[in-house]
């Protein structure tokens, strides 16, 4: 009895590691496409919120309108958000100055054109005719990640922010950034750094090893009085 109750110590606590939690070490590069993604134009007009609408952004001289865009991610993840990047397709970039400066802020469920680009501010990028049909990544800061790690849909508002005073100048990004072919290109993408994630059956395994260690105690007492 003794040998046999010196091996079952080891085979008990074998049964607790085996039953651990699934460690993944290292990070993952996670990619998220648009749910919604638009624009709304001063007048109050819009075109919708398919994840495949046209989400122009600054102002076209005529009708002389200026346009504000919009996305909205719902990102799932497990595991620390490190870092957070906004990828689109700069697409038709044209203006009479060398650059424009977009910009994205945090946005509310609900929303109009003076909410774009307004908010708790996310991230900006300068572009130039030298991004003309480019993918861009635009760096998103801490206060964004700390909106994609709320457990809410993720939702940014953008607009060029050096629109010039006179109204005859086109000054525009993303135009024609619609259709199927640029979906895949409106991207969040998350650094996460993995952590233990545990798995039903490991669980179980722990909880097995534990109550034989449990069980081996009592026997062990019992067997000394």
């Amino acid at each position: 009895m003794r040998q046999l109750r010196l091996g079952a110590h080891p085979v008990a606590l074998l049964l607790v590691f085996l039953g651990g939690p699934d460690i993944a070490e290292g990070a993952s590069i996670l990619t998220f496409e648009a749910t919604q993604r638009g624009w709304i134009r001063d007048d109050g007009m819009d075109n919708g919120t398919d994840p495949t609408n046209n989400y122009l952004a600054g102002r076209i001289a005529w009708p002389g309108i200026e346009y504000r865009n919009f996305f909205v991610f719902e990102p799932l993840f497990r595991g620390l958000v490190t870092a957070a990047t906004l990828v689109l397709d700069t697409r038709v970039f044209t203006s009479p100055d060398p650059t424009e400066t977009y910009q994205v802020t945090s946005l509310g469920a609900t929303f109009g054109f003076a909410d774009l680009g307004t908010g708790t501010f996310y991230g900006s990028r300068v572009f130039s005719s030298a991004d003309l049909y480019g993918i861009v990544r635009i760096p998103l800061n801490a206060s964004a990640i700390f909106a994609i790690t709320s457990g809410q849909p993720f939702r940014l508002g953008g607009r060029v922010t050096t629109i010039s005073a006179n109204a005859a100048s086109t000054e525009q990004v993303f135009a024609g950034s619609g259709g199927r072919n640029s979906e895949s290109q409106t991207r969040l993408e998350l650094t996460v750094e993995n952590t233990v994630i545990p798995e039903p059956s490991s669980w179980a395994l722990a909880g097995l090893g534990l109550a034989a260690l449990g069980l081996l105690g009592r026997r062990r007492r019992a067997g000394s009085r």
